[in-house]
């Protein structure tokens, strides 16, 4: 069964899925044990706390934008390594400053040197395997997930055990680790041909795996549509790591049980990823189709966290937020890439992350107000409305487009 796998992929693919393992369990320290750093050691309130990460996902945006630019001009592999280098020094800034003004300063550097890398490294897919299609995208994206449940679930331990200077001491040597494997490990630079040719030409091209090249100006407003939806889905996700937490705690429930959430998370991604990889390939055979299941998922786990407050209750909302993610994460940016004109790929998924890691800003500012000012119930009502109008954008994004072909 592994030699299959094995030979189902490129080498190179394989080299960038076990570096996306490691950064991700490295990241897995950190980011949901946020909230609870903020509130907890620094002594501040979730309102302050979701205006921090509102500036870290907002200069991830910016980061995300020149990320993306850099790789259509520079490679995806230089670019990678730019973000990674610049994440290792925040992280270590992170472990030897405990003040908050410090904080504050290093954690933006943070999202900006982390969105600077992660759309590139998205990009490095369709440069390493063109015809692999969302094949390659679902690789990295169940790497990353395995990163997940490896560092969810000995983050909370560590943090509870040692401190909060290890966890960030463990995310550098992480990100090291992935420098290392990046720089020895992947030898092309993935970075498109700019398409150069006359409007005749342009128009007869297609892309390595079949795919018809759109024009640049008939798909930017498919690819906005398609990221609004997107950054709709990400403010409910973020929930889970900035209003969840603080919620479990209130309950009574300890660091360890939210940290476990995790975990089962990222065990249920690579079980239920290869089941819903045949599944797709048999009934839901569409990137639209898939990512409108996906947001009924999102949509079954708000009503079952607005209908328990029992752990039960929120372990099953994790199981199905995560079926909805499985549907969702790798299609998003497979879509973009199938969007994306030659020289454009970078920036398409530039703009991809930058729209994810906005909903990732206002998330943490929209579920604090409303979770600090009303109550949880209320908080899920008004996601349920954002879902739908994620649900929206997914059945329209691709109306009017023209190909080139």
């Amino acid at each position: 069964m592994f030699s299959k796998w094995k030979l189902a992929y490129p080498k190179e693919m394989w080299i960038l899925a076990i570096a996306a393992v490691i950064s991700s369990t490295g990241s897995s320290f950190l980011w949901p044990l946020n909230t609870i750093y903020m509130t907890q050691e620094l002594g501040r309130s979730i309102s302050i706390s979701a205006l921090v990460l509102m500036g870290y996902a907002g200069s991830g945006v910016l980061g995300s934008l020149l990320g993306g630019y850099l790789h259509d001009r520079i490679g995806g592999k230089i670019t990678v390594l730019i973000g990674t280098f610049m994440s290792c020094l925040c992280l270590l800034g992170l472990a030897s400053f405990r003040e908050w003004i410090p904080y504050i300063i290093i954690m933006a550097l943070l999202g900006f040197s982390n969105g600077i890398y992660f759309p590139a490294l998205y990009a490095l897919v369709k440069g390493i395997w063109p015809e692999g299609g969302r094949k390659g995208f679902n690789l990295l994206y169940i790497s990353q997930n395995l990163g997940v449940a490896l560092g969810s679930a000995m983050g909370g331990i560590v943090a509870q055990k040692t401190s909060f200077s290890v966890v960030f001491i463990v995310n550098a040597l992480a990100f090291v680790i992935f420098f290392i494997i990046i720089a020895i490990g992947i030898s092309k630079q993935a970075r498109d041909t700019l398409l150069e040719s006359s409007d005749e030409t342009a128009a007869t091209a297609v892309q390595s795996n079949g795919a018809p090249i759109y024009l640049a100006k008939s798909t930017f407003p498919s690819l906005m549509i398609l990221c609004f939806g997107f950054m709709f889905c990400l403010v409910i996700y973020v929930q889970w790591t900035v209003i969840i937490p603080t919620y479990m705690k209130q309950l009574g429930l300890s660091i360890s049980s939210y940290s476990l959430l995790w975990t089962i998370n990222g065990v249920l991604i690579l079980i239920g990823s290869p089941l819903i990889a045949l599944l797709t390939r048999r009934t839901l055979s569409t990137l639209k189709s898939q990512m409108v299941t996906g947001v009924i998922f999102f949509m079954i786990c708000l009503v079952t966290l607005n209908l328990s407050s029992s752990y039960a209750g929120f372990m099953i909302g994790m199981m199905v937020i995560t079926c909805g993610e499985i549907f969702l994460w790798p299609v998003v940016p497979t879509a973009a890439s199938e969007l994306a004109p030659p020289g454009k790929n970078g920036i398409y998924q530039g703009m991809v992350n930058g729209f994810s890691t906005f909903g990732r800003m206002i998330g943490p500012l929209v579920g604090g107000l409303l979770f600090e000012n009303y109550n949880f119930h209320v908080l899920v009502i008004v996601l349920m409305l954002i879902c739908c109008m994620g649900l929206i954008c997914f059945l329209i994004y691709d109306r009017g487009k023209l190909r080139a072909v």
